[in-house]
């Protein structure tokens, strides 16, 4: 048989042994959280010839020497460094590949050469050597978008081993793999496999570049004693940066409030941003944390001046271990409306005094924000008075009074702005008398 290399990654593992529990805890590498998993069989002794309900096998790899089988045949895809692979493969030399496309070289551990073609595809190597396989197990779960892989591997030293005709294999591990990150799981049983004399050495792969691979190694601790041991890797060298989102969604919601949104979430983000400027897009003015599924709800952000510009802008939060902050978003532009608007009527000059069949102009001054005005007498639209522009806050009517006696005239203010409603003026009384002089 032919001599196969191994990389060793050493670290630091802070170990919790949860004795006769069968359950582990991980030691995380980067910024991992530490966290505690059930290992899915105590021992061999639930594996054997009948597959455990739930799982799926390849019985070509039972106690195989050289072989791989695929485990996940594009169910979902998992991320290493960055880059998204929709298969998997298991070697029953007890390593993990991932390859998009089926490759006859699988059925090998990697040459020793240091040429980024060999491997051609990234590997994980868990103690990996010149080994055989008991049984390869593997499952999937969890729901759409957060899916999961988990790989349970059985198998002996060395392939020569006396070992391999036993159905006792020394060499136990289980990893999980997540549907779109870089993060791996990895619990070891057993450290037979990490420390027969066959093993390779340490000095074999070093184009690092060409493909990630992690081992795992000083493992003291045995799964039947009821504990294991595992570790999170993180394949990538860096987090992923989010897609930036789109320019917010913003609008009023009084002279004082604006609502603030997104027309749709950003993949993988865990919480968004929403940085607010004014009254400039450069000066920034505080920053409002929104959770990952209300971006596409509105968000009020309260306390702001009215007749006011206010500028939004979002950013998608990333977790900081698979992915990045994204950049900031386009800015959208808000303009607050005044808290009030009015509109008033008097006579140009002054007075309430007119005379019958004598012109004069009724002026209607507005505040605020543009709109039309309409002009009445004693209740009733003066005909050619109805919907005037103000302009600069001012409207004008031109009015001829046909009767004496007292006249109500009034004013009603039409906003273009929908935020306002339309607004009366108050009764402005005018006495009309008879006129003097002739014409």
């Amino acid at each position: 048989m032919r001599k196969k290399s191994k990389f060793t990654l050493f670290i630091t593992l802070a170990i919790t042994l949860q004795l006769c529990s069968f359950s582990y805890s991980y030691a995380a590498l980067s910024n991992a959280v530490l966290k505690s998993y059930s290992w899915q069989f105590a021992t061999n002794s639930t594996a054997g010839s009948a597959t455990p309900s739930g799982w799926t096998t390849d019985s070509s790899m039972n106690g195989l020497d050289d072989g791989a089988t695929e485990v996940l045949g594009g169910a979902f895809s998992v991320m290493n460094n960055g880059t998204s692979y929709s298969k998997l493969y298991v070697s029953s030399n007890s390593w993990i590949s991932y390859n998009n496309s089926v490759n006859t070289s699988l059925t090998a551990i990697p040459s020793r050469s240091t040429s980024a073609s060999s491997p051609p595809f990234p590997t994980i190597h868990i103690c990996s050597g010149d080994r055989r396989s008991y049984r390869i197990y593997w499952r999937t779960g969890g729901t759409s978008g957060s899916m999961y892989l988990q790989i349970r591997y059985e198998g002996f030293s060395y392939y020569g081993s006396s070992s391999t005709t036993s159905t006792n294999p020394d060499s136990f591990w289980e990893a999980t793999f997540y549907q779109n990150s870089n993060i791996v799981d990895i619990a070891v049983g057993n450290n037979g496999i990490c420390s027969d004399t066959n093993s390779p050495g340490s000095s074999g792969i070093t184009n690092a570049s060409s493909f990630t691979q992690y081992f795992t190694s000083g493992i003291s601790d045995v799964l039947g004693g009821g504990s294991g041991v595992g570790y999170e890797f993180n394949t990538s060298s860096g987090p992923t940066s989010l897609s930036t989102p789109a320019a917010p969604k913003a609008s009023f919601i009084s002279a004082t409030s604006i609502n603030v949104s997104e027309t749709s979430t950003t993949t993988n983000a865990s919480s968004y941003t929403i940085n607010v400027y004014s009254p400039n897009s450069s000066t920034f003015l505080e920053s409002v944390t929104v959770a990952s599924g209300a971006i596409t709800s509105n968000t009020a952000i309260s306390g702001l001046t009215q007749n006011t510009n206010y500028y939004f802008s979002i950013i998608a939060v990333g977790d900081g271990v698979n992915y990045a902050n994204s950049s900031e978003s386009p800015k959208s532009l808000v303009l607050t409306p005044f808290s009030s608007i009015s509109v008033s009527i008097g006579l140009s000059g002054g007075g309430n005094l007119v005379a019958k069949n004598s012109k004069f102009t009724i002026v209607a001054t507005t505040t605020n924000t543009p709109g039309t005005v309409t002009f009445l007498w004693n209740s009733r639209p003066i005909n050619h008075c109805i919907g005037i522009t103000s302009v600069s806050g001012t409207s004008n009517c031109n009015w001829l009074p046909l009767t004496t006696g007292q006249v109500t005239l009034s004013a009603i203010f039409a906003p273009s702005n929908n935020y306002y409603s339309q607004t009366s003026s108050s009764p402005f009384l005018v006495m009309v008398g008879k006129r003097s002089g002739s014409r």
